[in-house]
């Protein structure tokens, strides 16, 4: 008798244990690290959307994840944690109902983490920024030149007369596929393809240096791709996407610029006091001026950024409908986060929709792509030698008379790609 009373209190003690774990709304499926170069994430796979928070601690420095009501399923033990800063990662249970994932560092790191939707699965991304990949090793990044810290350019035509940049972001990438359209083609892939095919054009029109975000199948934030077109001194920011809808019959090509509404949270980071560095904007430095004298700056240079986008994106969908059907005639504007510069013109362009089984062939096929990014460089250079920032090329050839060796510059250009 007494056996069998130890045995139900066992069984009952064991049933208390487990059972918050059985309550627990969400599982942890898989966990991954993504050693992209420079680029370091560690990937929990979800079964759905988990509340989370993260925290860092030393003496020994390690990032602390709490996933709230989840349980782990997952093995640790086929972490390949080679090559990163990752000493090891442990796993426990808080609450009853939360599960902890510890990482031990071999340096200090900060993370950044966002859940987000790929491949039809929900993911929480922690970047550990701060690691890079050298020689088979990680080992700490170098501090980012400030963005107001002039950067060599290549001159075009003689003293003074500097190349216009363009910086050029292909959407998405490495595990963000972005949208999917029929026989799995994937956004990132064609925003990429597309992305090359532009920059490959203003590489070979004179006056022009084109800055890729991304050279490569890689995540970036979307944060860090606007920041990356600042730190270029970019003279515009172009985002290749594909659209995507519940219906497949919507289809052609959109321009978005900039909205009002982004604009308060703009001028917000870049007057956030959380790193005791220099910043600019319009190119004046803000460091040490009075807040009020800032926020006019601001709200000047965000203007006139937000009109020069408007313009350039007219241009850009007036070419684009030579070549494709237009979704709308008008440029949108939205509060994309990746246009959110106070004092770099951005424009987002929506190639198409992915979505639509016609258009995606299109966007899938190389010759569509090379005519596509054709329309958007002609929108660009169109305006451009309409209105060509100061000491450029550009605005050497438009001071001296020199449209039509420009033009005939284009032309050529034209009947390269023509012929591949």
């Amino acid at each position: 008798m007494l056996e069998k009373m130890r045995a139900l209190i066992a069984c009952v003690v064991g049933l208390l244990l487990v059972a918050p774990l059985a309550w627990a709304a969400e599982t942890i499926r898989e966990v991954r690290i993504a050693n992209e170069g420079d680029r370091l994430q560690f990937i929990v796979g979800l079964s759905g959307p988990v509340k989370f928070t993260t925290a860092t601690l030393g003496k020994p420095d390690r990032v602390v994840i709490d996933l709230l009501d989840t349980r782990l399923v997952a093995d640790l033990g086929k972490l390949e944690l080679r090559d990163t800063p990752i000493q090891r990662v442990r796993s426990g249970i808080r609450k009853g109902t939360d599960t902890r994932l510890v990482l031990d560092l071999s340096s200090a790191l900060k993370p950044r983490a966002a859940l987000r939707r790929a491949d039809g699965a929900n993911q929480l991304v922690v970047e550990l920024q701060g690691a890079v990949r050298a020689s088979g090793t990680a080992r700490a990044a170098a501090p980012v030149e400030s963005a107001a810290k002039p950067i060599p350019v290549k001159t075009a035509g003689g003293a003074g007369q500097r190349d216009i940049i363009i910086a050029i972001d292909a959407g998405h990438g490495g595990n963000d596929p972005g949208a999917i359209g029929p026989g799995r083609l994937q956004e990132k892939t064609v925003a990429f393809a597309i992305a090359r095919e532009l920059a490959d054009l203003f590489e070979r029109e004179r006056g022009y240096r084109p800055v890729l975000t991304r050279k490569s199948d890689v995540f970036l934030p979307l944060k860090l791709r606007r920041d990356l077109a600042r730190k270029a001194q970019a003279d515009l920011m172009v985002s290749i996407h594909a659209d995507a809808f519940s219906n497949p019959g919507a289809e052609g090509g959109s321009v978005f610029a900039l909205s009002n509404r982004g604009a308060t949270s703009t001028m917000a980071a870049f007057l956030a006091a959380s790193e005791n560095e220099a910043d600019a904007i319009g190119g004046v430095s803000v460091e040490g001026k009075d807040d009020d004298l800032v926020k006019v700056l601001a709200d000047l240079s965000l203007t006139a950024t937000m009109d020069t986008s408007l313009r350039i994106g007219r241009h850009v969908l007036d070419s684009m409908g030579s070549v494709a059907p237009l979704h709308t005639r008008r440029v949108e504007q939205a509060a994309f986060v990746v246009l959110k510069s106070p004092d770099t013109p951005s424009i987002l362009v929506e190639t198409g929709f992915i979505s639509n089984p016609r258009e995606a062939r299109q966007l899938a096929s190389r010759a569509y792509q090379q005519k596509m990014a054709r329309a958007i460089f002609n929108g660009v250079h169109r305006y451009f030698s309409q209105s060509p920032p100061p000491n450029t090329y550009l605005a050497w050839v438009k001071r001296n008379g020199g449209q039509q060796q420009a033009a005939a510059e284009s032309s050529a250009v034209d009947t390269v790609v023509s012929a591949q």
